[in-house]
Order: structure tokens, then C-alpha cells, then sequence
């Protein structure tokens, strides 16, 4: 048999204390005292939930702050490496060829821009990863 959570274990005993009542077998001291013991446990079991919560909520908007900065970032690049493209294409004399070299830079410029992308992606989830877990 798997080893029961504390939360599974408060639900039992309260299930045995309401068994206990609906007999009369508590005296209304013992009943007092059982019902103090039952909410003290589920006050723990709110304040680990509530955490537990916290924690999921702070991890989510840690991660949408850290897209969005990325997103900026690679946004700025982009823009910045097409308005030099732009300012390149205004000062060549255009030909065929010029023009097949400046599409290649173009690309390659654009594909490694995405990749650096990708990769500060991944860095800043696993920072973010083992910074929860210390």
C-alpha cells in the first residue's frame, strides 16, 4: 500500500472523530479538544497550499518577464541589423551579384540572431530552474 499524504491522513482521522461523535463515545472536553486538534491540521494544510501556490506564481511570472526581456532583445537586433542592411544597400551600387551576397547576409544574420535567440531562452529557464531549486 503507497504511503499516505498528510492531507489523506487528516481526512481520516476526521472521518474517525465524526464516527466517534455520531456515537456519543467523546465526552464534550475530548470533542473539544479533537476539533482543536483537526483545525490546527487543516490550518497547516491551507498554509503549505498557500505557499505552494505562491511558489507556482512566482515562477510563471518570472518566466513571462524573462520572455519578454528576451523578445525585446532579439526584437532591437533585428531592427538594428536591417536598418544597417538598408543603410549598406542605399551606399553599394546594386547588381546581381551584390544583390545574391547581400540576401546570403541577410539570412545568415537573421538565422543566427534567432539562434542566439533560442539559446538565452533556454539559459534563462534553467537559471531560473536552479535558482527555485537552492
Amino acid at each position: 500500500m503507497s504511503e499516505q499524504t498528510r492531507e489523506e491522513k487528516v481526512m481520516l482521522y476526521s472521518h474517525e472523530i465524526l464516527d466517534n461523535i455520531k456515537k456519543d463515545l467523546l465526552s464534550k472536553e475530548d470533542f473539544l479538544i479533537e476539533y482543536d486538534k483537526l483545525l490546527n491540521s487543516y490550518t497547516k494544510i491551507l498554509k503549505r497550499y498557500k505557499k505552494v501556490v505562491k511558489l507556482g506564481d512566482a515562477f510563471n511570472n518570472c518566466l513571462v518577464n524573462d520572455n519578454i526581456d528576451i523578445s525585446k532583445k532579439a526584437r532591437t537586433k533585428i531592427m538594428d541589423n536591417a536598418s544597417e542592411q538598408r543603410k549598406l544597400k542605399e551606399k553599394m551600387a546594386i547588381s546581381s551579384l551584390s544583390d545574391k551576397k547581400q540576401i546570403e547576409y541577410l539570412t545568415k544574420s537573421l538565422e543566427e540572431v534567432i539562434h542566439e535567440n533560442k539559446i538565452l531562452k533556454e539559459k534563462t529557464k534553467v537559471r531560473f530552474i536552479e535558482k527555485n531549486k537552492k
